[in-house]
């Protein structure tokens, strides 16, 4: 029988099709798929998810760090990864005095996080080339440019989860994704759901057909792991 969050015994199969047509021809298909079950089961972000949002997500440290205003950007401070697990993290910060200053919560910050975006690492997709197919068939000379500086973007975002977030991924708010992601850039510096759709459409639009399925095979893991695809790539977005 079904569970809860969709998967139907030890053989069910999620499959996602992902097709672009341009002028009336398909010039990208996509497949992905992913064993729902299994005796590996799902990957364990949600536990993970669920002991850095102690920190993160939520209660006194998130509170007490936001109110300080260290950053210009409230996404700042909830990127940074923890530089240990979130339990040391949370009985370094119950040492601190009931009302910290400004100072004493600084100092804390820098003593127990690391830098908000070094949990990515740069990737250029392997599928990448300078000059897609697609390009040839644009007749318009400024249209063409303007595709060709979009199909350079590609090489721009990419990212890689670094080998920390997999080690500890309790440590961090980023969801450690099996296969690389194209994010949307400037202060996104995860993959988000709606952006992907349509990074998915114009990675298969410029012949990325597997960049493109690891994307999608990236949200078919977290509909294993949470039974939905968050807003976005941060634990944050599951709390």
């Amino acid at each position: 029988g079904g569970s809860g969050n969709g998967r139907c015994g030890r053989t069910a199969l999620l499959t996602l099709l992902a097709v672009v047509v341009v002028g009336g021809a398909i010039v990208g298909v996509v497949v992905a798929t992913r064993d729902g079950g299994g005796d590996s089961g799902p990957p364990p972000w949600a536990a993970a998810a669920e002991r850095v949002c102690r920190v993160m997500c939520n209660g006194s440290v998130l509170a007490t760090v936001q109110r300080a205003r260290l950053y210009n950007d409230s996404k700042t401070f909830v990127d940074q990864p923890l530089l240990s697990d979130p339990e040391d993290v949370l009985a370094a910060f119950a040492a601190l005095p009931a009302s910290p200053s400004r100072e004493e919560v600084r100092a804390f910050v820098a003593a127990n996080f690391g830098e908000a975006g070094s949990d990515l690492l740069p990737w250029t997709p392997p599928d990448w080339v300078e000059a897609p197919p697609v390009l040839a068939r644009v007749e318009n000379a400024s249209v063409r440019e303007w595709a060709s500086a979009v199909n350079a973007l590609w090489k721009e975002l990419g990212r890689q989860v670094a080998p920390e977030v997999v080690a500890h991924p309790q440590r961090h708010t980023l969801i450690a994704l099996r296969h690389p992601v194209v994010v949307p850039g400037g202060r996104f510096r995860e993959t988000y759901y709606w952006d992907t759709y349509w990074i998915v459409r114009g990675l298969l639009t410029c012949g990325m057909v597997d960049t493109a399925r690891g994307l999608v095979q990236n949200l078919l893991d977290e509909v294993d792991a949470f039974g939905f695809v968050p807003n976005g790539g941060r634990a944050y977005y599951v709390a």
